[in-house]
């Protein structure tokens, strides 16, 4: 074989081999993604239950130790995807060290839209004494 059919077959092959992991991997992941920017140093995880708070109600000696930005893609804003939500987001608020989450924003974009089916959280990380 000469070297212009070997460099043919190459590349033929890795195409094939782009196509089919393309056409296997989901087009969204499937759980949901996000991190904690941590505001003041880094604290060791942590094993307590995480209580949830609104932007109002927040205790007022509540250290934040961080920024979390949450993201997940559904179709449908069901229960069960509300529960994958929110048990994501509480062990993200566990592995920063936290034992509670301010809510800045929470929505649902529907689909059909643009960046449609998409659930989104961000809040501020806390730690109370």
């Amino acid at each position: 074989m000469n070297m212009i059919t070997r460099t043919c077959i190459s590349v033929i092959a890795a195409m094939v081999i782009l196509l089919i992991v393309m056409w296997t991997m989901p087009v969204y992941p499937i759980i949901p993604r996000g991190i904690v920017l941590p505001v003041n140093g880094i604290n060791p995880p942590i094993t307590t239950d995480v209580s949830i708070y609104d932007s109002l109600n927040a205790p007022f000696n509540a250290k934040v130790i961080g920024i979390l930005s949450l993201m997940y893609y559904s179709q449908t804003n069901s229960t069960a995807s509300q529960m994958l939500f929110s048990q994501a987001a509480t062990e993200f608020v566990k592995e920063a060290g936290g034992n509670g989450l301010q809510v800045i924003q929470a929505f649902y974009i529907p689909p059909g839209t643009p960046s449609g089916g998409v659930n989104i959280l961000r809040g501020k990380v806390i730690l109370t004494k």
